[in-house]
């Protein structure tokens, strides 16, 4: 028979570390093209997107935290006899204020793609102005 809760475990093993990697991934990938974003003058839509890759990342450890909580009061629930109830609600608790952190993560990398794509498609059809030569 499955353990359902070693499965809910691994499933947000999963997701604490995907949101952690995509937005981590997103800041090294953007920054390792610096010298190319700065000739095309995107430098303050990198600022903005590794900012919120970067509170991405923070949400993300965040949650791990939140995680290693709401198993610890399970596991408290199981022990404790006539605490179960309230444990079980101090671990929902903590679970859902995990799953928050998570689904803000993901948002984060979503918010700093936007500012990638949105400057980047403004600076295509409205390319700089080169400097006038003397």
């Amino acid at each position: 028979m499955a353990d359902y809760r070693e499965i809910s475990q691994e499933y947000a093993k999963s997701a604490i570390g995907a949101a952690m990697l995509i937005n981590a991934g997103a800041s090294v990938a953007v920054l390792s093209q610096v010298a190319e974003l700065y000739k095309l003058d995107l430098l303050s839509s990198v600022v903005w997107s590794v900012m919120a890759w970067t509170v991405g990342v923070v949400l993300a450890a965040l949650a791990w935290p939140t995680a290693f909580l709401s198993s610890r009061f399970v596991d408290k629930s199981e022990r404790d006899q006539g605490m179960e109830r309230a444990y079980l609600e101090v671990s929902n608790r903590w679970m859902a204020v995990g799953l928050i952190l998570v689904f803000a993560s993901i948002l984060c990398f979503a918010r700093g793609a936007a500012y990638m794509v949105a400057q980047s498609s403004f600076i295509s059809e409205h390319p700089p102005i080169p400097a006038a030569s003397p």
